[in-house]
């Protein structure tokens, strides 16, 4: 399947690519409160890079909900939000609270057709979530909103790359993908995994 991976920043690259080009997008933005500017612009991107109806779905910190939520719906449209197990359970010390999960958000270019049902709990694999534990903030390899989603040779674009898990999902399960990162070395660890991951044996 084809995949273009790109160094350089998110913003820049998404307003370069072309309009309702992109089957889902699956992401997770740096969390730190001196990012936050990014997240609208994520949003107003998305309305335009994502098919009618196709779906985003981003990690987001918890803190953050309030301000990402407001920002998001005003260019996409709120459907639901889903959850990953939080394997760590970090205690979050300023706000007295252990963290067993981790926010996923679902949002929609406009109403969504009719899919295949997806759990909202997106569990873990420990052997999978071990093996995708390159970057320190890196996520677990999620596969069921690929199934339920999208289709074979659907194009997948994650604009926040990492080390590149969303890539390596999607090219086991037979996705195009489309992953941008601004930093270099994170950027060159996400080339390798992805393109030593094997293709699927069927089409």
């Amino acid at each position: 399947m084809p995949t273009n991976l790109i160094h350089g920043d998110a913003l820049e690259v998404l307003a370069g690519l072309p309009d309702a080009s992109v089957d889902m997008i699956l992401t997770d933005p740096p969390y730190p409160r001196e990012y936050m500017h990014l997240w609208e612009p994520l949003a107003m991107h998305a309305a335009r890079l994502l098919k009618p109806g196709k779906s985003l779905l981003s990690y987001c910190g918890h803190y953050q909900l309030p301000d990402v939520l407001d920002a998001f719906r005003k260019h996409l449209r709120y459907h639901w939000l889903c959850i990953t197990p939080n394997i760590a359970a970090p205690i979050m010390h300023g706000f007295h609270v252990k963290v067993t999960y981790k926010p996923v958000l679902w949002f929609t270019n406009g109403p969504p057709p009719k899919t295949r049902i997806m759990p909202d709990t997106l569990t873990i694999n420990l052997r999978q979530w071990r093996i995708s534990k390159v970057h320190p903030w890196g996520q677990s390899l999620l596969q069921a909103p690929f199934h339920a989603l999208t289709e074979l040779d659907d194009t997948i674009l994650d604009p926040f790359m990492g080390s590149g898990t969303t890539g390596v999902a999607a090219r086991l399960l037979g996705r195009s993908f489309i992953g941008i990162e601004i930093d270099e070395h994170w950027f060159n660890v996400a080339k390798e995994r992805i393109q030593s991951t094997p293709e699927p044996l069927f089409t």
